[in-house]
């Protein structure tokens, strides 16, 4: 960060004097490290592999890094990016993860090599860009001049809630506790297919989605494992999940649901 150090230690200061109330508007209890850390991971594959241009261009490039691929591999990296947060797991084993080109990723057979043809370069390079702006801010010590219980500075860095972030994760995101309320809309959908948050009320659009719904699937078993890890469902159940609920289910702050559930906790 060299030149930059001074402006980046004052948005530093910046975010940790705002802690709290970044975690609070997605969510996230401040108080609460494994909210923290989960929240923080989920930004951390943002930062590291989604926002960047050159993930689209693979997902743009027609070769098998679909919808479904990208959040089934988005959900599978949060759990690599999870063992960062708790130091079980290094940055760079972490880059050296993403940059597998042998790895098939998540929802997919497909690896990097083949669904990156003509963009492994600048690939590669996004992601050792922005793992080496990670190692950088993890030397930064100026945010416990704030406040010496903060938690890292990766984790203050990556919730700050400034118009500049490209990591900060959206409240509904997996990992986030907005993703417990999507998960429990989607079974209230299922139980009913004339639930009026089924997209074209008053057709049979629920009707058809559940009839559709791949043989060999149950609520309770989808719920348990979209909250654990979805790259473990089948591909065929991954496409239908992504396509029938990802807008009807709406994010935790959908409006359409502002009568329905508003706890994020289960019993």
């Amino acid at each position: 960060m060299g030149e930059d150090m001074p402006a980046t230690c004052e948005l530093l200061r910046w975010a940790a004097n705002n802690f709290d109330d970044s975690c609070r508007s997605i969510g996230v209890d401040p108080d609460d490290d494994e909210q923290v850390l989960s929240a923080a991971a989920a930004g951390l594959v943002q930062m590291v592999w989604r926002n960047d241009s050159e993930t689209e261009n693979i997902h743009c490039a027609g070769r098998g890094l679909d919808d479904l691929v990208m959040f089934a591999e988005s959900t599978d990296l949060h759990h690599h990016a999870l063992d960062v947060m708790y130091g079980a797991k290094s940055l760079l084993q972490f880059e050296e993860h993403l940059l597998d080109r042998k790895r098939p990723w998540g929802g997919t057979d497909k690896t990097l090599a083949q669904m990156g043809r003509g963009h492994l370069r600048e690939f590669d390079k996004q992601i050792r860009r922005n793992i080496n702006l990670a190692l950088a801010l993890t030397e930064h010590t100026c945010i416990y001049d704030v406040n010496d219980d903060l938690p890292s500075t990766l984790v203050v860095y990556i919730l700050a809630d400034t118009p500049l972030s490209t990591s900060r994760p959206h409240n509904d995101h997996f990992g986030l506790p907005g993703w417990e309320v999507v998960v429990q809309r989607i079974g209230i959908l299922l139980a009913d297919p004339n639930h009026p948050n089924w997209p074209q009320t008053g057709s049979d659009y629920g009707a058809h989605a559940i009839a559709t719904m791949p043989a060999g699937t149950t609520i309770t078993e989808l719920q348990d494992t979209l909250r654990r890890q979805p790259s473990q469902l089948p591909a065929d159940v991954l496409d239908w999940v992504s396509n029938t609920f990802f807008w009807c289910a709406g994010p935790a702050s959908n409006s359409l649901w502002w009568d329905g559930i508003k706890s994020t906790k289960t019993d």
